[in-house]
């Protein structure tokens, strides 16, 4: 359905050509299985999502890396994205900065989603998602997988591919 990026299966052959170490072949040979080559049409935001979701299902999803002081899982490919909307709201504010705005954004995390890239055991990638993904803080990604709300209410997605918009 979506394609994979040459690029990243260029750099997978290349890999074993020049013998790089088994944790660099590692992060190429899993970055190749998620990272998508062009980016996929229709995603919605998660504040969107959120007002649909009907217990779990297939989604494409936008949103911007953050939401929070420290979005990433250290040693985990998993990350938090938030609503772009919820982004545009607050722009030009400090992340604590007292204002009715950010301390309502603070108590809340509906336009949050937690991005989770699972491995064939039903884990998540014990990889970094920053180094694996080659990705920072603040950049949009669509994100393609299961979206399920947990026991608190978060939104939980599952990842079987992404895409950074550069």
């Amino acid at each position: 359905m979506y394609r994979r990026s040459p690029l990243v299966l260029f750099m997978v052959l290349l890999t074993a050509l020049v013998g790089c170490g088994t944790g660099n072949s590692q992060f190429i040979s899993q970055r190749a299985k998620y990272v998508l080559d062009e980016e996929p049409s229709g995603a919605i935001g998660v504040l969107d999502l959120r007002e649909n979701i009907v217990g779990q299902q297939e989604v494409l999803l936008v949103g911007q890396i953050g939401g929070i002081v420290d979005p990433w899982s250290r040693g985990q490919a998993s990350f938090v994205i938030t609503d772009p909307i919820a982004t545009i709201d607050g722009e030009g504010h400090p992340e604590s900065c007292g204002c009715p705005f950010c301390k309502e954004a603070t108590d809340q995390t509906e336009g949050l989603a937690l991005v989770q890239f699972i491995d064939a055991h039903g884990s998540v990638l014990q990889m970094d998602a920053q180094r694996l993904f080659g990705i920072q803080k603040d950049q949009v990604v669509v994100v393609l997988g299961q979206a399920e709300l947990n026991q608190l209410g978060h939104l939980v997605v599952s990842a079987s591919g992404l895409y950074v918009r550069r």
